[in-house]
């Protein structure tokens, strides 16, 4: 960035003029900083276009963002140097700098100096001395070896001056010896007496200033030594007497040099700082050597501590101030400024992740600081982050971003770096209740099995004779069914552990057929192929399980199908009873008849014949 100021070269008092200030980035990459112009002590600020965003006494900033390469911006003031005569042939300096707060690659373009020579009308009747010192005493170094004086008149009569006298009562810190005639505007004689020059311009016939105003003017120049060894404060006064012809003395002003040992500052400017950068030492210099002290414009953005300690505690610009009082040997030093720009710290806002089952109400969301300095934390924001995220009960598993905004401080610029709300699956369970035992040859029915999360519930027959289709079982025979209930799960349900239910199909209740074949042993045959098992008189008999059995003895007989553990009901009861014993006819045998037809059907029993032969 480069600066660069217009602006007359002299300066008049009592008149205004105008300053233009033109600042240009020469570079390759946008600039963002602020340019500062300090105005000369004597130099009094009327205004601008733009007015400064920051005015502390005579330096006036501006702050500029984003200038692109290749642009740049202007700043016009108005100014007016006071109508104080004292201030003619003075020279005004008016410094102003460019700041930018990005490294400037040429930064010997970045300050302006404006020099005016103050001019304008006056009576010329005055005395002037060179070096002309510093401040209201003129401090002048002890080294100073000569003064050199110019007395000026001028006639503002309305007549020509025949003879002009011009009397200089010489300081005694002054070596007389060393007078030396500079120069005169006009011929002359003069003579020394009693420490006083007196100069005589006899038969001069100066005209006066309405008549010839540069012919009415005149002037001695002289020097001449000051005296060795003077002690440090001696000043040195001078003034002169004009007489014109026989008119009362026009005295002069009085001049006036101390002898002292001026000192200078030197202050670097300042880097620019960020909120929360440790304290770091301040390091201005004299040419005195003494010690050199701090102030800052503004305690809210720095503070000086422990003498040269600058400590940041805020965000902005701010004036360090660097001063020397002086003292016995040296003059107070002309004060130096610098600005100080603090920027805001990087604070970064961490959202962590968390995570949560579908269906479930959102977890609390948390967020961490990273870059926090001088020990604070969240409640020293001026607005906390909000942290939004669009989940609800109802979205599906997944990822959903968690996203934190809209924090604010005075000090801190924000980074946000988003969190992940993870929604895994829920997990679900099936509820399936024991199944009733069935008959074989039952309808088909259907099965009920529900899960948590409402969804449909699939059915395996793992064994068994069934079949299933849907929710609806078909039997197909007897015995054991074990039924499977399965959820696999969806997008948002991890799969449910499966559950069994395992039921009787019994076999339908048998019936008997009795055979008389050999009717002293009639057979008794069941209606069930398999799993048979017969009782006589309620008691099992033991190893009658096939479907036929051959009766050996008279009583209530009875079978029960069993398959898979699955008994069918035992069936209708069968019974066998012996009505008499007859002898037989053809030989020493006795045989057995049976009365069969009424007992049958009056007592549903099946009666046999039964006999036995006795040989004698």
């Amino acid at each position: 960035m480069s600066v660069v100021v217009t602006g007359s070269n002299t300066a008049r008092p009592g008149f205004s003029q105008k300053f233009v200030i033109d600042y240009k980035n020469l570079g390759t990459t946008t600039s963002t900083g602020y340019v500062t112009m300090a105005l000369d002590p004597n130099i009094q600020f009327i205004g601008s276009t733009p007015a400064p965003d920051i005015t502390n006494g005579s330096t006036l900033t501006w702050n500029y963002t984003a200038v692109d390469p290749g642009n740049g911006g202007s700043i016009a003031l108005d100014i007016k140097l006071p109508p104080n005569v004292a201030l003619l042939g003075k020279i005004l300096g008016t410094v102003t700098t460019i700041y930018p707060t990005n490294n400037d690659v040429d930064n010997t373009n970045n300050t302006f100096n404006l020099t005016q020579w103050v001019i304008g009308a006056y009576d010329p009747n005055d005395k002037q001395v060179t070096p002309q010192g510093e401040g209201a005493v003129g401090n002048i170094p002890t080294s100073t070896k000569e003064l050199l004086y110019t007395v000026r008149f001028q006639n503002t009569g309305n007549a020509d001056a025949v003879n002009i006298r011009v009397t200089d009562q010489l300081d005694p810190s002054v070596d007389v010896s060393s007078f030396k005639m500079i120069s005169s505007s006009h011929s002359n004689k003069y003579h020394i007496e009693n420490d006083m020059v007196v100069w005589e311009f006899n038969n001069i016939h100066l005209p006066d200033s309405t008549t010839d105003k540069p012919g009415s003017q005149g002037y001695v120049t002289y020097s001449l030594s000051v005296k060795a060894a003077l002690p440090l404060g001696t000043e040195i006064q001078n003034a002169a007497n004009i007489y014109f012809d026989f008119n009362p003395a026009v005295p002069t002003n009085i001049v006036v040099n101390t002898l002292n040992n001026p000192q200078i500052i030197t202050f670097s400017r300042l880097p620019a700082s960020t909120y929360g950068d440790v304290a770091f030492a301040l390091e201005g210099t004299t040419t005195s050597g003494l010690t050199v002290t701090y102030k800052s414009s503004d305690p809210s953005i720095a503070q000086v501590i422990n003498g040269n300690q600058l400590k940041i505690v805020g965000v902005g610009n701010a004036d360090i101030i660097a001063s020397q009082a002086g003292d016995l040997n040296y003059d107070r030093a002309t004060d130096i400024k610098q600005n100080l720009i603090v920027n805001k710290r990087d604070l970064t806002i961490k959202v962590i992740d968390v995570s949560k089952l579908y269906g479930a109400a959102n977890p609390t969301f948390t967020a961490v600081y990273i870059g926090f300095a001088n020990g604070e934390d969240a409640t020293f924001l001026t607005t906390p982050p909000t942290i939004v995220c669009a989940a609800d009960t109802t979205t599906p598993a997944g990822t959903v971003s968690i996203i934190p905004s809209n924090a604010t401080s005075l000090n801190y610029n924000f980074f946000y770096q988003n969190g992940t709300l993870t929604i895994a699956k829920a997990s679900q369970t099936i509820t399936f209740g024991s199944l009733p035992a069935k008959t074989q040859g039952d309808a088909a029915f259907t099965l009920a099995a529900t899960s948590s999360s409402g969804l449909a519930v699939t059915y395996t027959i793992t064994s068994g004779p069934a079949m299933v289709s849907g929710n609806t079982i078909t039997l197909t025979g007897a015995g054991t069914v074990t039924v499977k209930a399965s959820q696999a799960g969806n997008v948002n349900y991890n799969p449910a552990a499966d559950v069994t239910q395992s039921f009787c199909v019994n076999p339908g209740k048998p019936s008997i057929l009795l055979s008389f074949t050999d009717p002293s042993n009639p057979v008794l045959t069941s209606s069930a192929t398999q799993g048979n098992q017969w009782y006589l008189n309620g008691t099992l008999i033991l190893n009658a399980t096939s479907s036929t059995y051959t009766t050996t003895a008279v009583g209530s007989y009875t079978v029960q199908s069993t398959i898979s553990s699955c008994a069918s009901a035992l069936s209708d009861a069968q019974v066998l009873v012996v009505t008499a014993i007859e002898p037989q006819l053809t030989s020493n045998t006795l045989k057995c008849y049976l009365i069969r037809l009424i007992i049958e059907s009056l007592f549903n029993l099946t009666i046999v014949k039964r006999y036995k032969s006795w040989r004698s």
